[in-house]
């Protein structure tokens, strides 16, 4: 049950890397909407976080969309376009548990890594709702592949714009 429960979260990560690349192409030489030199692509919004003491801040490439099923999936980038913030977020205000049913769930690639939530670990708070889904979060994340390499994130934030969907 886990190595399917696996599968399905690797899967999920490969889908939103697929959309981030695919929402990723653009012209950021437009002045009309410049890149800031934090990489910020100009009012999508971003996911920012601070990964054991370090802090990452995830605004390019962003993206909301939301599952038809009560959740928000929502992706940034760093600048480098290799590290990845896929974040799935209940579309209802309130405070959640990642890594259990109706809860948030966090997928970090860093590296090369993919790194998960799993379990009951940290809280989730969603503050906005609706056209732009915004809040807090603070967990603990493990190596997908190597379950003895955990990573800290603190002081998370996300506000980003939600897609409208057909």
């Amino acid at each position: 049950m886990i190595s399917t429960f696996r599968n399905s979260r690797l899967l999920l990560v490969l889908m939103m890397l697929a959309l981030v690349a695919f929402t990723g192409c653009g012209d950021d030489d437009d002045p009309a909407n410049p890149v800031d030199p934090g990489g910020n692509t100009g009012g999508d919004g971003s996911i920012v976080c601070t990964v054991d003491g370090t802090v990452k801040t995830f605004a390019s490439n962003v993206g909301a969309v939301p599952d038809g099923n009560g959740m928000v999936i929502a992706s940034a980038s760093l600048s480098n376009f290799s590290d990845v913030a896929l974040l799935t977020i209940p579309d209802t205000a309130g405070t959640y548990a990642f890594g259990v049913v109706g809860g948030g769930v966090l997928n970090l690639t860093l590296d090369g890594a993919v790194y998960i939530t799993t379990g009951p670990t940290g809280t989730l708070t969603v503050t906005q709702v609706g056209d732009r889904t915004a809040g807090t979060f603070n967990c603990t994340a493990v190596n997908l592949l190597d379950t003895g390499d955990t990573i800290t994130i603190t002081n998370g934030t996300f506000d980003v714009d939600v897609a409208t969907l057909p």
